[in-house]
């Protein structure tokens, strides 16, 4: 399907210096983007990862739009 909006996370589920855990951080801006955003029904989401997360990590937006996961590795062209 084409999409209009394009919705893109920089995601990791553990961070050095912070409390990045995703029921904390994520889900609640995939939840405040269900709340706000009016057609994020027909928006894709893609979060971007080291492999560290998966779709029970952010699960609130299951159901109201497309999530895709992708990998930051040279294999896929980017990487940190």
């Amino acid at each position: 399907r084409k999409s209009d909006d394009v919705i893109i996370y920089l995601g990791q589920k553990q961070h050095s210096s912070y409390d990045a855990t995703h029921a904390n951080t994520l889900n609640a801006s995939m939840a405040s983007l269900r709340q706000n955003m009016f057609k994020i029904s027909e928006s894709d989401v893609i979060v971007w990862h080291e492999g560290d997360l998966s779709l029970r990590d952010a699960n609130a937006l299951q159901g109201e739009t497309n999530i895709r996961f992708c990998l930051l590795t040279n294999a896929t062209g980017w990487s940190i």
